[in-house]
């Protein structure tokens, strides 16, 4: 890593001016964990090109994850000005959803599958990586677009959704976890059983398919297989909150 941030560093001495090699410092840092050094870089690069719209998309992620909400919506705002394209739409969605103003995100949602359905970026670059990364954008905002019809309980509305997205990639964990999810809520527990184990055999590390099998098994009165699940989400991260209060709940149980 040290030597990966000296690489950075040399670069940016030979080109002072390069807000590109900037940025690539700061996502550098953000993928480490050095948030604050990612803030300050991202804001360097933004100085040299004032109309940076994915740095501002950065800085509106990197405000958000410290639920510093109103300086990410600010950001977001910022990159949509300087660039109308789907990734900051999806970003101030997720601000918005985390606020619980869940018609805002929607809207915001919603313009990121208008742009990237619509886009003639999906001619200009034929290439499989620059296609994949809009596919999975269309994928995560189908999610994010069932996610909230689930949480208003439009569970009907929610499944359409996510069959949407699974026609684009049946194998995907996260559409299978989602599915398992509105399942469990509707009461359907054999079927949310059979998503949610499609779901990890996809990914087995998937958290969120991890804690709502946990919570099935809980409801089928299998509290050790519910604890043995929430261990270890908790082995693949220790600081998840809900993984935290369902096994304390279970530890209270005597198990």
């Amino acid at each position: 890593l040290d030597k990966a941030e000296m690489s950075y560093k040399r670069a940016i001495e030979l080109s002072p001016n390069d807000e590109g090699l900037y940025y690539n410092l700061a996502h550098f840092y953000g993928r480490i964990g050095k948030k604050d050094e990612a803030i300050n870089v991202y804001k360097k690069a933004i100085e040299i090109k004032p109309g940076y719209s994915e740095a501002y998309n950065s800085l509106c992620c990197l405000y958000s994850d410290r639920k510093m909400y109103d300086e990410a919506i600010s950001m977001c705002r910022k990159a949509i000005a300087y660039g109308d394209y789907g990734r900051p739409h999806y970003s101030l969605g997720l601000v918005y959803r985390k606020k619980g103003m869940l018609e805002e995100a929607m809207k915001e949602f919603k313009r990121v599958i208008e742009i990237n359905l619509t886009s003639p970026d999906l001619l200009i670059y034929p290439d499989y990586g620059y296609m994949q990364d809009k596919i999975n954008l269309i994928i995560d905002t189908n999610i994010e677009l069932g996610t909230i019809y689930g949480l208003k309980g439009e569970y009907g509305e929610a499944i359409k959704i996510y069959e949407k997205a699974l026609v684009i990639d049946p194998k995907n964990s996260k559409i299978n976890s989602a599915i398992g999810w509105i399942f469990r809520l509707q009461g359907k527990i054999e079927d949310a059983y059979a998503k949610l184990n499609k779901a990890l055999e996809f990914d087995p590390k998937n958290i969120t398919a991890l804690i709502n099998l946990s919570i099935i098994y809980g409801m089928k009165g299998q509290n050790k297989k519910a604890k043995e699940l929430l261990e270890k989400v908790l082995t693949i991260n220790p600081d998840n909150e809900d993984a935290k209060y369902f096994l304390k709940r279970i530890k209270e149980m005597g198990y």
